[in-house]
């Protein structure tokens, strides 16, 4: 902490007025240096918006058994990820690894995607992930086994749906082997109606 005392012996630097001038001014000094709830935590107390930091460069999805390493460093960090462009909007990834819900914390880890083939009553079990949501809506992103990128609609999740998708909708959005730029314009390349997710079970601890 002898760095932050510091700071307040810099003439240039005003004196903080209230405690959230002070909060403010804790962020702008050392955000770099700060996990996401403390930064959360700070700019609340403030009251200013979410602060987060921005994945550079093209991004691929990471590897389906490396998501949950991927989201808790993203969410510690603070760092969204610029998706491309919906509908010509511009997109933004929260990997956070859940989406949030009305029943609290249930939409998160891995599971199995349930969705019904097209021209069939054939239903298709695919191995998912929670990676996380795009920003200010409730659709979730989903990694699976075989390196596909998916969105998902929670039934009851909190926030509206991305543009043009319904609830319980599945669709991919990103082939294996895709990378998403800022300015890609991403579509829906396989959507499925009435889909259904069944997490696993949380282990039992000794």
């Amino acid at each position: 902490m002898s760095g932050m005392t510091g700071a307040s012996n810099d003439p240039a630097s005003p004196i903080p007025k209230t405690l959230g001038d002070f909060a403010r001014s804790l962020v702008k000094r050392w955000r770099s240096h700060m996990t996401a709830p403390l930064l959360d935590y700070l700019t609340a107390y403030a009251g200013d918006e979410k602060i987060r930091l921005e994945h550079e460069g093209d991004w691929i999805p990471p590897n389906f058994g490396d998501v949950d390493s991927y989201t808790s460093h993203m969410s510690l960090q603070a760092i969204c990820v610029p998706f491309g462009l919906h509908n010509g909007k511009q997109m933004t990834l929260y990997p956070g690894g859940r989406v949030e819900c009305w029943d609290d914390d249930s939409f998160r880890d891995e599971g199995f995607l349930i969705i019904t083939l097209k021209g069939a009553k054939v239903r298709e079990h695919i191995r998912v992930v929670v990676l996380g949501n795009i920003a200010g809506f409730g659709t979730a992103v989903l990694v699976d086994k075989t390196q596909r990128v998916w969105i998902y609609n929670p039934h009851n999740a909190v926030d509206e749906y991305i543009d043009k998708t319904s609830k319980n909708m599945a669709a991919i959005i990103m082939n294996p082997g895709s990378i998403m730029k800022k300015t890609t314009e991403w579509e829906l390349l396989e959507a499925y109606e009435n889909c259904n997710i069944e997490f696993d079970e949380p282990e039992e601890s000794e």
